[in-house]
């Protein structure tokens, strides 16, 4: 159940402004980092302006707070790529998983597997 959900600012690797989405469950916390890229090609998601991300956010804040982790992906969807933008859209999906995975996506995604595979 998620508890609470904020964005961070944060520097990426080349120095520029982005954000961390940080999400606290029951269970514990988990982060996951907004690419920052500059792609814009026409058939990408477009991205929003790092200051209006932390404008609009608390409007959608609440819409996952309750909610189970699993539904993030839903959530997104219901409110709009179009108005979350694909750098937050992302990395909340990618927080959700980390949260639902326990930090362990490749067990989660491949259950069972014992060995990463590595190919030539």
């Amino acid at each position: 159940m998620i508890k609470d959900i904020r964005l961070k600012q944060v520097l990426n690797s080349c120095g520029k402004k982005t954000f961390r989405v940080i999400l606290k469950t029951e269970n514990g916390e988990y982060g996951a980092f907004a690419a920052s890229g500059t792609s814009e090609g026409k058939y990408e998601a477009k991205s929003l302006d790092l200051d209006k991300v932390f404008r609009i956010f608390p409007r959608y804040k609440i819409k996952f707070i309750e909610q189970e982790e699993k539904n993030i992906d839903k959530i997104i969807e219901e409110i709009g790529l179009d108005k979350l933008g694909s750098h937050l859209s992302v990395a909340l999906s990618i927080v959700g998983l980390r949260a639902v995975s326990n930090n362990k996506i490749y067990d989660f995604l491949n259950p069972g597997e014992k060995i990463f595979p590595i190919h030539d």
